[in-house]
């Protein structure tokens, strides 16, 4: 985990069986948040209108276009928290914390890679070099000496890919 791995990249990343992180990354925020956007009001200023073909009382739930009904707000605040709770315990069972801890641990708090480790988020705190190594170890590899990383400084478009021309790779330690 390097810049920041907090939210979405805490939540892609936990399930690994090793975590290594920068000292300073950005690391946790175990939170939720969840609504319903109405966006009626600019619709009606911009002169777009919607018009639905729907089966069923909730097929228009979720839509842009209205409030939600009461019980359409419970029903989705129930499964906001279900989700939630879910990846809350399912992170304190697999990094072995208590479910009192992680919950005094969570609710979008953000922690550095050291504060994560003391916390027992991740494992440990290193670079790029000593990921690879911790790797290697693990895998029961000889020690890699020598490495190449390859960015794409300006990909452009998401669609663009990075080519040859663009591409910029760095081998570590400098020769």
């Amino acid at each position: 985990m390097v810049d920041v791995a907090a939210s979405g990249g805490y939540s892609i990343s936990y399930k690994a069986r090793h975590l290594m992180a920068n000292p300073l990354t950005v690391t946790g925020s175990i939170g939720s948040i969840n609504g319903f956007f109405n966006m009626r009001g600019l619709y009606d200023k911009l002169g777009v209108s919607k018009s639905f073909v729907t089966r069923g009382p909730s097929a228009t739930m979720g839509s842009d276009y209205r409030e939600p009904t009461a019980e359409e707000q419970a029903r989705h605040a129930d499964a906001h928290w279900i989700g939630f709770n879910e990846w809350l315990y399912d992170v304190a069972e697999r990094r072995g914390i208590s479910e009192e801890r992680i919950e005094r641990l969570a609710m979008g708090r953000v922690w550095t890679g050291r504060q994560a480790v003391e916390n027992g988020l991740i494992d440990r705190t290193g670079d790029l070099r000593d990921a690879v190594r911790w790797a290697a170890e693990l895998a029961g590899a000889r020690p890699v000496r020598r490495c190449a990383r390859s960015t794409c400084p300006n990909p452009g478009p998401s669609w663009s890919p990075c080519s040859a021309r663009t591409r910029r790779t760095r081998t570590w330690p400098p020769p």
